[in-house]
């Protein structure tokens, strides 16, 4: 979970990070005013909650926290000394919309600062269980996986650990006769740790699941009423492997421009080389399996001679890639 902190006092920033590290899972942002705070949410839209001062240099935490509302609709839990000075503030704090008014405590008291990060700890639980139940009917991105010869194999080593996506679905689609994609959709509801199942036309994307394109079919994503759905076509007379991973990649990448993380695994020929050439130019992370770790290295070493791809690496390290993709917008091999 993201977490931005936002007080004048070095000191305190550093205490409130430290803190909670030691008692939670977060990555952390910090300001030093409101404005900086302000352009910190406008340039990380993953944020989650704000820790917010009261008494600032420049934008006050009070107004702060109406912008911080109203633009990005992001709680803030008010973290404030209650002095004589700021109890009114902190009143109005309240009915102003603030998520909990937490005590700053300062000198020696009954109440003390691990007490104080104990209670921001439980406002940021009960945040993030409310942001998780938002977020299992709102499609963030997607993740696909593209792979041919060796394919079934590699992905075996791969899901079992990818954690659980809260804001991503992922799509494979694998070249294979028709009559074997249920059983190998099948299969991986044994060993990955998100269910799995074939693909349907008209399906709505939820995140927290694979789907796996079915054979004998080509599919693609499309926008139907402010949701994403699966679209399946028939072959064409000139396609030599089915299902295209190609026309999957490109329709994806028209959906979700930037929010896509494709993926190329081993496998014979070029599929998956010009949809993934669609997804760069939309703005989106391509990761190709390393030679020294396919079993075919056709279509990873089509897609690295048609683009620059982000990362290319062994297939023991591609978990980790999606891991980091899914908690942060970011690629780590």
């Amino acid at each position: 979970m993201q977490v931005l902190v936002t007080d004048d006092s070095k000191i305190i920033r550093k205490k409130v990070i430290s803190h909670l590290s030691k008692i939670g899972e977060y990555t952390f942002f910090e300001a030093d005013s409101g404005m900086a705070a302000i352009d910190i949410l406008n340039a990380n839209k993953n944020i989650k909650a704000v820790i917010l001062d009261i008494n600032m240099p420049g934008i006050d935490g009070i107004t702060t926290m109406q912008v911080i509302r109203d633009k990005y609709n992001c709680p803030c839990i008010i973290y404030s000394s209650f002095t004589k000075k700021n109890r009114n503030l902190t009143f109005e704090a309240i009915e102003l919309g603030a998520y909990d008014v937490i005590h700053k405590p300062h000198g020696i008291g009954n109440y003390s600062f691990d007490d104080s990060i104990n209670d921001i700890h439980k406002c940021l639980l009960n945040i993030k269980t409310k942001s998780s139940a938002q977020l299992t009917s709102n499609l963030q991105g997607i993740i696909l996986i593209g792979m041919s010869t060796g394919g079934p194999k590699t992905i075996r080593e791969i899901l079992p650990n990818v954690k659980s996506l809260p804001y991503h679905a992922i799509v494979i689609v694998q070249h294979m006769p028709e009559s074997f994609i249920p059983s190998f959709a099948d299969s991986m509801n044994a060993y990955a740790l998100m269910p799995s199942s074939v693909a349907k036309h008209n399906e709505q994307l939820e995140p927290g699941r694979i789907y796996l394109a079915p054979g004998g079919q080509n599919l693609s994503l499309s926008v139907v009423k402010g949701s994403v759905r699966f679209s399946l076509s028939a072959l064409r007379e000139d396609q030599y492997f089915s299902p295209q991973i190609d026309q999957t990649f490109e329709s994806a990448a028209n959906v979700f421009g930037r929010n896509v993380l494709a993926i190329v695994l081993t496998g014979m020929g070029n599929d998956g080389a010009f949809g993934a050439k669609k997804i760069k130019e939309n703005g989106g992370f391509v990761v190709t399996e390393s030679e020294d770790s396919c079993i075919v290295n056709g279509m990873p070493k089509s897609t690295k001679e048609l683009i620059e791809v982000d990362v290319d690496t062994h297939k023991s390290k591609i978990a980790k890639v999606i891991n980091s993709y899914n908690q942060n917008r970011e690629l780590v091999a």
